[in-house]
């Protein structure tokens, strides 16, 4: 639906829309908020001589949209926009993210489609908090633990596929950060037959990844199978919860009572050489297979502009009609983005 409101632009000879888009859920797509968000990391980038030109690239991130969109209201498809690529950028956070949601989407289908009585299971592994001088090293124990966990002789025997994927959310009041891993595990339907001996117990999970890491101090592991959230279907609600891009920007961007953001520059120097040439998701068991017939490309190469084969469509898909342009911009001085 269009947005009616109007906008008198300064130093501009005509009036413009505010950007509304909306998911075919109804929910709304904060193009705003993600862009001032990128904006306040790329302030964060600039005083950082080595890592000024990352703070050129956030700030031209989305700095125009172009949509198609149906006359009748039905839907807004982006066609066009530039978006910088850049790990420490919300922007691109987030439609990575979105990539993410549907790849493990399309993959859950797939190992249904072959194995009907695979079950899903969720597991977050943790590791205790680290100062900036301490995540790298953190990071590497963390990715050198889980490939020795699959490694084990019950891992083989008990997980059919596997998606993992890092998160790093960071402690202002403790000035920590704290890497973790968000797991999808398929296994199959026997694996709850205590006879079979595919069961892994919470406490294996968690002696396990003591062992695999060499940090006894570790004293929390969460499994369970997924539970249906709000109005999601059961495997979408599998699919986001584990389909998160690796940093949380909401933990070191903060928002002013005036509605202005600022990131933290310490924070984003480190989480800037941490998560560089970094793998932060990783797929394994049948998944591998199927997301070879599935031809996915890996997230950070991926089209972030139109995800899904629908969203390539010319026409509408609900009353066919053709679908029309249109363009809006970013205006830094009423912080909005106009048509």
């Amino acid at each position: 639906m269009r947005n009616n409101s109007k906008f008198a632009l300064k130093n501009q000879d005509r009036t413009g829309e505010i950007l509304l888009d909306t998911s075919k859920s109804g929910k709304k797509r904060d193009w705003k908020r993600y862009k001032e968000q990128s904006l306040a990391v790329s302030a964060a980038y600039f005083p950082l001589q080595e890592l000024m030109k990352y703070g050129e690239k956030l700030f031209s991130c989305g700095s125009y949209l172009r949509f198609k969109t149906c006359l009748h209201g039905h839907v807004k498809k982006l066609v066009e926009a530039y978006f910088c690529r850049a790990r420490g950028c919300p922007m691109c956070q987030w439609r990575k993210s979105l990539v993410m949601f549907h790849q493990v989407l399309e993959l859950i289908h797939a190992h249904k489609a072959k194995y009907k009585s695979d079950i899903p299971l969720l597991l977050t592994l943790t590791v205790p908090n680290v100062s900036s001088s301490e995540l790298n090293s953190r990071l590497d124990n963390m990715q050198k633990a889980w490939h020795k966990m699959t490694m084990r002789a019950n891992f083989k025997r008990s997980i059919r596929s596997s998606f993992r994927s890092l998160e790093i959310t960071y402690n202002e009041k403790l000035n920590t950060y704290h890497p973790h891993f968000h797991l999808l595990l398929l296994v199959p339907k026997a694996y709850f037959d205590c006879a079979r001996g595919l069961y892994i117990h919470r406490d294996e999970w968690l002696s396990m990844w003591q062992e695999v890491t060499g940090i006894p101090e570790i004293t929390q592991v969460d499994i369970r199978r997924v539970r249906k959230k709000s109005s999601r279907k059961p495997l979408e609600a599998i699919a986001a919860e584990v389909a998160k891009y690796a940093t949380k920007p909401s933990s070191y961007i903060k928002e002013s009572s005036e509605g202005l953001f600022e990131a933290s520059g310490h924070v984003v120097e480190t989480l800037h050489y941490a998560l560089k040439g970094r793998r932060l998701v990783a797929f394994g068991g049948a998944f591998n297979e199927l997301r070879k017939a599935l031809k996915q490309v890996d997230v950070e190469e991926a089209d972030l502009v139109q995800i899904t084969d629908e969203e390539k469509l010319c026409l509408c898909p609900i009353c066919q009609s053709g679908l029309v342009d249109e363009l809006y911009r970013w205006y830094e001085g009423i912080r909005q983005y106009v048509g």
